[in-house]
């Protein structure tokens, strides 16, 4: 063999490993580029779903809030009544999101308001002047706490 033709050989073997790593590398940036819009989808989908966790727990919160209003507007009857009938008052364990704890609070909240609304009506005020005193808005359930304690003297 002569050197010429094993010289030609030898650059042709270079240019076709030449060649096959310009491939390589193509491949290679071809795949990082996809990796890199990948993880930018990734991370735009990971911000949507940290929107959609905050949004699912401020509505959870605004039920619980909206649960423990139904609860207390639902109740302070029942409550009012067991002050004034001195009877003792059931707390319920099985109400969605409304802990006893809570229960027991909204409890001794109403008999506090309970005997407010008695100091005002010792004075002798009227139910308006009740509620004008104590600055009741209307279907609160204050309102309803000095009614039926105006309604049971």
């Amino acid at each position: 063999m002569e050197w010429n033709t094993l010289l030609e050989l030898i650059l042709n073997s270079i240019q076709i490993i030449g060649i096959f790593i310009a491939i390589i590398i193509g491949l290679i940036i071809s795949k990082v580029m996809d990796l890199k819009k990948e993880k930018s989808e990734i991370i735009d989908a990971i911000g949507d779903i940290d929107n959609e966790i905050e949004t699912i727990n401020e509505q959870f919160e605004q039920l619980k809030e909206d649960n423990y209003n139904f609860y207390k507007e639902d109740n302070v009857y029942d409550i009012v009544h067991s002050v004034l009938e001195q009877e003792e008052y059931q707390f319920n364990e099985n109400i969605p999101y409304v802990s006893i704890d809570y229960q027991k609070d909204f409890f001794e909240y109403v008999k506090e308001y309970m005997m407010k609304v008695v100091e005002k009506l010792k004075d002798g005020k009227t139910l308006e002047e009740c509620k004008k005193e104590l600055n009741v808005k209307n279907n609160f359930v204050e309102e309803t706490i000095i009614e039926e304690v105006y309604d049971w003297r």
